[in-house]
């Protein structure tokens, strides 16, 4: 699942690489800490989502442990598992891309989860793969399938802390998701990432979460969403 580069940024066309297989994590050894250059390196892939929280106002987002008032800033932003979802579930259009440098990894915890939409549909029963793809679910203010057929494949969106946030679940909505909870778990990928380490992946084909870690750690990650025109 995993195709490593290993000190190629040079002369690495990441964009390429990612539409030839899509279906692949990318990472790259020993990329610098350097903002400028991340965004440089990653510009190929699309137009960055620029927010408020980001670093400056841009596209680099921190993810580590931040408080305020004693509550966490985000969820993101906490020790907390979280688990596997889509990054901008309840955008109008989520992001196809997400990049994540490790700055800094956590001593203990902290590995990053991933499972792959097409081994997941290969997986999932049939009557739960056409609720799927039928049900709209509400995610905050935008209501969708979970899964989606396109002329190409299909495409995935998910994140239940933003569907139980946003909408009162029935019971048997909630059963239908730990079903696919169940069966997420038992198919995740999981490894850590070491300093330096730069993750590139498609979102729409992917599910990524992480399990928690020390309050006191220093865990830093740097994170760069893409949207890209169709």
């Amino acid at each position: 699942m995993i195709k490593y580069l290993f000190d190629t940024i040079k002369n690495c066309n990441l964009a390429e690489l990612l539409n030839a297989s899509p279906e692949e994590l990318f990472l790259i050894k020993n990329f610098p800490d350097d903002d400028q250059l991340l965004e440089t390196f990653l510009a190929p892939l699309g137009s960055p989502i620029q927010e408020d929280r980001n670093q400056k106002e841009g596209s680099v987002f921190h993810v580590h442990v931040e408080n305020k008032d004693a509550y966490f800033t985000s969820y993101a932003n906490s020790n907390l598992f979280f688990p596997l979802h889509t990054d901008g579930s309840d955008f109008e259009t989520p992001p196809k891309y997400v990049a994540m440098l490790c700055v800094r990894p956590s001593e203990e915890g902290g590995e990053s989860l991933f499972i792959s939409l097409s081994e997941l549909i290969a997986n999932l029963p049939n009557a739960l793969l056409t609720i799927l793809m039928t049900k709209q679910w509400r995610f905050n203010t935008i209501d969708r399938t979970m899964i989606t057929q396109t002329p190409i494949g299909h495409t995935i969106c998910y994140n239940r802390l933003i569907m139980e946030s946003y909408a009162e679940l029935a019971q048997q909505e909630l059963a239908i998701l730990d079903e696919l909870d169940r069966m997420c778990d038992q198919l995740t990928f999981r490894f850590k990432l070491k300093e330096n380490d730069l993750i590139v992946f498609r979102n729409d084909l992917f599910l990524h979460g992480r399990t928690d870690f020390p309050l006191n750690s220093n865990r830093l990650l740097k994170r760069v969403r893409f949207q890209v025109m169709q």
